[in-house]
């Protein structure tokens, strides 16, 4: 069963959004995990896959899905049949956070307020339906509380794990864990099988393994070129 709406990837933004809109992560990190979230809907959509070895990325069906943030996906993944995932990420990272934000901002989920003066800083998105992310957390907090995740639920605590983000998203009072409980939690859940419907959970972690190679790799060329 496909499903053509970029369901995880408009979660994981909210997810990652402090109350005053900016990202409880600056610099790559959102990039890289929204285009992570981005690949594991389109793998819902029918629209990609992975490599048996998990590191390549596989195009199986460039046909339009009728959801614009969905199709900006094909855009940028579309072309990179054969790519390991760990180059095509950082490509399809770039200016993703303004591409989502603005596409939840059309739906009236958040607002946008512009960077500052020339628009120098980042763009902040504060939630205007908070409704969403409020039954977005209650469900996630009950997996982490032991209950079976949906194919996203698993997929965003999966995202979450991999961006190593897992105590900024869910503080421990929220979950009713200590931090040490908090963060195996999330472990556990993110290295289950999970539902794994059409392939999404391998799509998820082999996102995953992509984006700490990307991160690692541009951590190492800055380090270079600074010294």
């Amino acid at each position: 069963m496909t499903t053509n709406q970029p369901s995880t990837t408009t979660s994981l933004f909210l997810l990652v959004l402090k109350d005053d809109g900016k990202p409880v992560s600056m610099g790559q990190q959102t990039g890289y995990g929204l285009a992570g979230a981005l690949l594991s809907d389109l793998v819902a959509a029918g629209r990609l896959g992975v490599s048996d070895d998990g590191k390549k990325l596989r195009v199986l069906d460039t046909s339009v899905t009728g959801d614009e943030l969905l199709d900006e996906g094909l855009r940028r993944f579309g072309h990179k049949d054969g790519k390991r995932l760990s180059s095509v990420i950082p490509g399809a990272a770039r200016k993703l956070e303004r591409e989502v934000g603005d596409y939840l901002a059309r739906r009236g989920v958040v607002r946008v307020e512009e960077g500052g003066m020339l628009g120098l800083k980042p763009q902040r998105y504060p939630i205007v339906d908070v409704s969403r992310e409020a039954e977005l957390r209650r469900g996630l907090v009950a997996v982490l509380r032991g209950a079976s995740p949906t194919v996203e639920q698993h997929a965003l605590v999966g995202l979450v794990h991999g961006l190593e983000l897992g105590t900024k998203v869910f503080h421990p009072d929220e979950v009713g864990l200590d931090k040490g409980d908090l963060k195996r939690g999330i472990k556990a859940v993110a290295e289950s099988a999970g539902p794994g419907a059409d392939g999404v959970a391998r799509a998820v972690q082999s996102a995953n393994a992509g984006m700490i190679a990307a991160i690692t790799a541009a951590t190492v060329s800055s380090t270079s070129g600074s010294s």
